[in-house]
């Protein structure tokens, strides 16, 4: 243990957080373990999954604790901007006010916009209250040392260099197309210069694999993709930490989602003069069918009491289904959703919550619910401090769901022709869909609309 950890401190923040009965005991005492017996290093910009792996537990349930631990001062929230290009981040920050839709790695000298659902890594931090952290924060995920060549190639260039490696196994990469190749030095030397082409293309390089002996290399290598890539050389078991890391961490998109990080870091939103994009997301709107009616029908008060109901049973649903709540307009309901899939399902299960809550009450007290989905890129944006999207993905969404005649699912194009959608749709019994050809209200062109 090191002297460094303030014990007391951590004993009463962890006897405060049992007393929350929402929280799992045994997940905060595996909390506590872990800080009290890991390394500084282990400690600093924690990856949510990496550490759910290292607790045994699920990785949701993982952080909704370390959500409330991070309230109650045992960690620091870090909103890292990553380099799509090396991964190194660029900026750390304790707060999403700080984040800037662009930013710039002085490792590559690029340049690059910010991306909500790629680029922002959320991470952890032990507080300092509790431990003083000893460590060096390192400014990419390989070390330097262990780069044995790196430099950045332009559109439509081509970029020659030598270097002489010995005997082993190197990987040549880029994170930013990403593609990777093989590069195999054998102890059979070479006194000639040992000369490759090699071209970058979309996802790949070609060829994806050399072979050469001990000895001095050149290698001519030219862009062939529709934006700046680069070129790395490491040895090959120094890459896999880069590789693996683009499919473990926790987004800024993805934190956004979670209703907890909304309940207990309300003051977490961008600067009103500032917005990032959001490459993909899928946008959900929901209604209830003649709203207008259910109030002078029933009156002000019970009417009111079951659309309050309503509110309750979508987002309930929505949360099940890894969706996020993004705000109420009236009586309408606007969601994300990371995975298309999971915004699919939740709008079938949707639906059977309101089946099941209309069958003791008589029809007119009968909630029918209206759902348009789409999907796309958008940017997000503080509203009234509170996290938004807009865009034409949203707008289009919201056109969706007018047409709605309720208790129906109508999906755009985009998400209709999804393969996660389509298992989606066969594993509820769905084989067809009506195509419904129209234009949408302030949105130029045709679209094809499907309702299920």
């Amino acid at each position: 243990m090191s002297d460094t950890l303030n014990i007391d401190n951590l004993t009463n923040k962890i006897d405060r957080l049992k007393n929350i009965s929402t929280l799992n005991v045994d997940i905060i005492d595996k909390i506590s373990e872990y800080i009290t017996n890991s390394e500084d290093a282990k400690l600093y910009r924690i990856n949510i999954y990496n550490l759910a792996n290292d607790l045994n537990e699920n990785w949701q349930d993982v952080l909704k604790h370390i959500l409330y631990a991070t309230k109650e001062g045992i960690f620091t929230l870090n909103w890292d901007v990553h380099c799509p290009h090396c991964n190194g981040v660029t900026l750390e920050s304790d707060s999403l006010l700080r984040a800037n839709h662009e930013s710039y790695c002085d490792f590559c000298k690029l340049k690059f916009d910010v991306a909500f659902d790629e680029s922002v890594e959320v991470s952890f931090t032990v507080h300092e209250g509790i431990k003083e952290l000893k460590i060096n924060a390192a400014c990419i995920i390989v070390p330097q040392e262990e780069i044995l060549y790196q430099n950045l190639i332009e559109i439509g260039t081509e970029l020659s260099f030598e270097l002489e490696l010995d005997a082993g196994s190197y990987n040549f990469y880029c994170p930013l197309n990403p593609a990777l190749g093989d590069l195999y030095v054998s102890e059979e030397g070479s006194d000639d210069l040992q000369e490759f082409d090699i071209e970058q293309l979309e996802g790949k390089f070609n060829p994806a694999s050399i072979a050469i002996g001990k000895g001095k290399l050149k290698i001519n290598m030219a862009n062939k993709t529709e934006k700046p890539v680069g070129i790395f050389i490491v040895k090959k078991e120094s890459l896999t930490p880069t590789v693996d890391i683009h499919n473990k961490r926790l987004t800024g998109l993805l934190m956004a989602t979670i209703p907890d990080f909304k309940e207990l870091f309300e003051t977490e939103y961008l600067s009103k003069n500032e917005n990032l994009k959001v490459k993909n997301l899928s946008v959900m709107f929901t209604d209830i069918k003649g709203s207008t009616s259910l109030y002078e029908m029933l009156g002000d008060a019970k009417a009111y009491n079951i659309v309050r109901e309503h509110f309750n049973i979508l987002f309930d649903t929505i949360h099940k289904h890894n969706g996020g709540i993004v705000k109420t307009i009236g009586d309408a309901v606007m969601a994300v959703f990371i995975k298309a899939s999971d915004s699919v399902q939740c709008a079938y299960e949707v639906h059977k919550a309101f089946e099941e809550y209309n069958k003791p009450n008589n029809i007119e007290e009968a909630v029918i619910v209206k759902i348009g989905v789409n999907e796309g890129s958008c940017i997000v944006v503080n509203l009234n401090n509170s996290i938004d999207y807009f865009g034409t993905t949203v707008n289009k969404a919201a056109r969706i769901q007018n047409l709605s005649k309720g208790g129906d699912i109508l999906l755009s194009e985009s998400i209709f022709t999804d393969p996660a959608v389509k298992k989606v749709l066969l594993n509820n019994g769905t084989t067809k869909a009506k195509m419904i050809k129209t234009t949408l209200r302030g949105l130029s062109g045709s679209y094809n609309i499907y309702a299920i």
